[in-house]
């Protein structure tokens, strides 16, 4: 490992963006939590792991199993039974 590499990855431009990105994120989950209740708004962050296995699949090519298919089908119609109630 170069001597200052560590230090150096710490003020990387693309560091800054995804603290900036976290923290705009951080201000819109608190923007939720004051507009909808908690068991509302909570459920819907399931969705990430739908959205990122999509994102994997588009960019990455990685493949869907049936088992992968149907957890994420259980994700989707939990969080929609979620938000009927």
């Amino acid at each position: 490992m170069k001597k200052g590499l560590l230090i150096g990855g710490y003020f990387h431009y693309l560091v800054f963006i995804g603290l900036f990105i976290l923290l705009f994120f951080s201000f819109v989950w608190l923007y939720v939590l004051s507009k909808w209740e908690l068991s509302y708004a909570y459920p819907l962050l399931a969705l990430g792991y739908v959205f990122v296995s999509v994102v994997s699949w588009l960019w990455f090519n990685e493949s869907f199993s049936y088992l992968r298919l149907s957890g994420l089908f259980v994700i989707v119609i939990g969080v929609y039974c979620m938000s009927r109630t």
